[in-house]
C-alpha cells in the first residue's frame, strides 16, 4: 500500500485548514510528513497575514501536565516548550471574514437601539 505524500506549501496548508476548520499542530506534521520547524514557518506565514489563529493549549487531554510532562523520559524534541513556539497539541484555526466577533450579540444591540426590553 502506498501513501500519497502532500507537499507542504502555504496553499496546501490553507486548503487543509479550510477543509478542517481547526486542527492541532501534530496533524500538519503528520499530514505533510514535514519537520515541525517547516510547519511552524508556513503557519507563521498565515498568522502574520491575519488568516490563522493559534490556540495554545497548556494541558492537552492526553497529558497529565502539559508538553514537558507527557512521559517519564526526556522531552520529545518535536514538542516545543517555548511559549513562542507551537507545541504538538496547539490548535490552529482559519479565520474567516464571515465569522462575527466573539462578543457581538446582534439581537441585544438591535433590541437596545429599538427600545425593546
Amino acid at each position: 500500500m502506498t501513501s500519497t505524500r502532500h507537499a507542504l506549501t502555504p496553499s496546501s496548508l490553507k486548503a487543509y485548514l479550510l477543509q478542517r476548520g481547526i486542527a492541532p499542530f501534530s496533524d500538519f506534521v503528520n499530514r505533510f510528513d514535514a519537520p515541525p520547524g517547516a510547519v511552524s514557518a508556513v503557519l507563521s506565514f498565515w498568522q502574520t497575514r491575519g488568516k490563522v489563529r493559534r490556540i495554545a493549549l497548556e494541558n492537552a487531554a492526553s497529558c497529565d501536565s502539559g508538553c514537558s510532562g507527557c512521559s517519564t523520559g526526556p522531552t520529545d524534541a518535536s514538542c516545543a516548550t517555548n511559549d513562542d513556539q507551537p507545541s504538538m497539541h496547539d490548535l490552529y484555526e482559519w479565520i474567516t471574514l464571515e465569522a462575527p466577533p466573539l462578543d457581538l450579540d446582534a439581537l441585544s444591540i438591535y433590541q437596545h437601539t429599538q427600545g425593546i426590553q
